[in-house]
């Protein structure tokens, strides 16, 4: 099914523009399947620590230490052999960014699977629980990945940049912010099936070349996405934004 959409301004307060650029290697190849889910599915996985890090050369995201928040409420350290900066439940697996950008599936003894490379923020996780996606990157160019359990593909592909990875309700969409070699950041949406992405803001602009009033602030991150039927809003750059998707005959 096609859309297109209809966007309507409300004047608001000011929120922070945030997108993850891509840049560097990645290996396109994803591991082994078939370990099954080892949690409970009310399991959380949560920081009992965070730890300064300055890598030398620059900035770092500081270190975590995880756990596994059971659902007696009891923890149990999550050991993990790296530098790990974020990462997920998905499918009763404890899902782990390290530092390097790698993505790991841990069990809760700690031995570790390499998941995805190239990864430059957390995954995001369906309401469901049945689909994780993420970001993964090829050279300066990066794909959205999408995994069920038992297999992954490629929802969409050769972006610029792309972040604020944020499912819909019922997990059959996925929208994100990224942009085209040339283009400008705004809001996309794929179909969690695959199909290729669909621009939704900013989608005529390029970089270097005048906006206008054409140029809508895409949201801050996954978390400032408002997703309800056919409308998705954010509140940012001053202004209340709502896209109201319409499917076309």
């Amino acid at each position: 099914m096609s859309y297109h959409r209809a966007v309507r301004l409300v004047p608001l307060t000011a929120t922070v523009l945030l997108c993850s650029s891509i840049a560097g290697g990645c290996d396109a190849e994803g591991p082994a399947r078939g370990a099954p889910a080892l949690l409970d599915a009310d399991a959380e996985l949560v920081v009992t620590r965070s730890i300064s890090h300055v890598p030398p050369g620059g900035d770092g995201p500081p270190r975590l230490e995880l756990a596994l928040r059971l659902p007696d409420g009891r923890l149990r350290p999550l050991p993990f052999d790296g530098n790990a900066v974020g990462g997920v439940l998905f499918r009763g697996e404890a899902h782990v960014l390290d530092a390097s950008r790698r993505l790991h599936r841990v069990a809760p003894d700690g031995s570790a699977e390499l998941f995805a490379e190239g990864v430059p923020t957390d995954p995001a996780v369906s309401p469901d629980g049945r689909l994780l996606a993420w970001v993964e990157v090829h050279g300066h160019l990066g794909t959205i990945q999408v995994d069920d359990g038992l297999s992954r593909r490629a929802v969409a592909e050769g972006l610029a940049s792309a972040g604020a990875l944020r499912f819909d309700p019922t997990g059959s969409q996925l929208f994100f912010v990224g942009g085209r070699p040339g283009g400008v950041a705004g809001l996309h949406m794929t179909d969690t099936e695959g199909g290729g992405s669909r621009c939704l803001t900013n989608c005529t602009l390029e970089t270097g070349a005048p906006w206008g009033d054409g140029y809508l602030p895409p949201p801050g991150g996954a978390e400032a996405l408002e997703i309800g039927g056919a409308t998705v809003a954010w509140t940012t750059g001053g202004r209340r934004v709502e896209v109201r998707l319409e499917a076309e005959p």
